[in-house]
């Protein structure tokens, strides 16, 4: 599952949205099918950067296993604006993204959309970022609403004087279902519900201090919600992770477990916040409490180093995984980068259950290395890169004993000449 974010809000430009049927169109690869990770699709996001159109195209796939030879890539809708923070729906069939206007006043808005043939835009949320700032979205675990947060006030420079600051979480419910596969005519009836935008909870003033709030996950049947707190205006500290009781905006716990850049990643099912840094390892925050779990070293071996640098979870929220790029090792870039993911079971007592690994060698021309999903079923790993021709390419690796690696590289889309790299990706059933 997408999701992973280093503190504070990133974005991008253009891109591409390419839901990849996990077992094989529309991409180059190995001639031999896996035996492993074939059912579900992947969901891609990639930069397509055309100088006469910077664009976003939400692309389909068949399997991998489908003996289709190379077959061309499904659009499925596309876009023109700047988008950012996809994020699919627990069941992969919807994605909600940032949207930004450069107009007077500039714009920003949150947008849902069908994963479908043809879907259409549905705006959420809309606003204008000078007076309020999109500071984080989730989805709920049954993907009937939308949660968000916004911070008015000192929101530019995010320095805590000359203002009032304030940071909201509101919450939008969604009607409509929607379209049954992803090659489907659109029939889904995906709308807002009217008078359905809400807050939940708002923090005022010097509670906030000097500190970016980012809204990470929402637990409604536990009315929890955790928000990443992370240093601002320049300023120097370790990030946090903050419970907040919904209801009345009562501060639960705030838990900092430790490092200077960590990866952060909520579970589809809004119960927990994983945290991911090379020198705190991997860990787990529950929602409800904010109680922390260390689950491991990184690299699962404390006297072997290496670089973190992806952190994902299945789309059932029962598998953990993470992904370690070793030192070079005077291959050329070519060749690959030798990179390890790594899968944890997230049930019951998570610190009881055993580790799976997956080895492999993915291209890195420019450091291109940064994108994990797990298969459904938890038996694969898929991790990114980019090759020589800067395209992007991804290696797909068992999790335990069976199967062979298989090399992926997106080429063309609908006849044209595929040139974009993934800044997203996750895998669904």
């Amino acid at each position: 599952m997408i999701g992973m974010r280093r503190p504070g809000w990133q974005s991008s430009m253009a891109f591409i949205a390419l839901p990849l049927w996990a077992a094989g169109c529309g991409m180059s690869a190995a001639p031999s099918s896996p035996r492993f990770g074939t059912t579900g699709r992947i969901v891609a996001v990639a930069a397509v950067d055309d100088a006469d159109r910077p664009h976003n195209v939400a692309l389909a796939v068949r399997p991998l296993d489908a003996g289709a030879g190379e077959p061309d890539f499904m659009a499925l809708w596309e876009a023109d604006s700047e988008i950012s923070d996809w994020l699919p729906s627990p069941d992969g069939r919807r994605t909600m993204y940032r949207e930004v206007w450069h107009y007077v006043p500039k714009t920003e808005a949150l947008v849902v959309r069908d994963l479908t043939a043809g879907a259409a835009p549905r705006y959420a949320v809309m606003g204008e970022p000078e007076l309020s700032r999109l500071s984080g979205q989730v989805w709920s675990p049954d993907g009937t609403s939308i949660a968000y947060g916004v911070q008015a006030g000192d929101v530019v420079a995010f320095s805590g004087a000359g203002g009032t600051r304030r940071w909201e979480m509101r919450a939008v419910t969604l009607t409509g279902a929607p379209s049954p596969t992803a090659s489907a005519a659109p029939t889904s009836t995906l709308s807002v519900a009217p008078n359905a935008d809400r807050r939940l909870f708002a923090l005022d003033g010097p509670s906030l201090g000097t500190d970016v709030y980012t809204l990470l996950a929402w637990s409604p049947g536990a009315s929890r919600a955790a928000l990443l707190e992370a240093p601002g205006g320049g300023g120097t500290g370790s990030s946090a992770v903050r419970i907040y009781d919904t209801t009345d905006g009562r501060l639960v716990r705030r838990v900092a477990p430790g490092g200077e850049d960590p990866l952060v990643a909520a579970s589809p099912d809004g119960r927990w916040v994983a945290w991911l840094d090379a020198a705190v390892g991997v860990g787990l925050i529950a929602v409800a409490d904010g109680a922390w779990q260390r689950l491991s070293d990184v690299n699962a071996d404390p006297a072997v180093a290496g670089t973190p640098f992806a952190l994902a979870w299945s789309h059932d929220a029962k598998r953990l995984g993470w992904a370690v790029a070793w030192p070079e090792d005077g291959q050329s870039a070519d060749f690959g980068r030798s990179v390890t993911a790594f899968s944890k079971g997230v049930r019951g007592r998570p610190w009881t259950v055993g580790i799976r690994r997956a080895s492999m060698r993915v291209e890195s021309a420019d450091g291109g290395l940064g994108l994990l999903a797990l298969s459904p079923d938890g038996s694969a790993a898929l991790v990114t890169g980019v090759n020589s021709l800067g395209r992007a390419v991804a290696r797909v690796a068992p999790l335990r004993r069976g199967g062979g690696r298989t090399r992926i590289e997106p080429t063309t889309a609908n006849g044209r000449m595929l040139d974009g790299r993934p800044w997203a990706v996750g895998w669904w059933p």
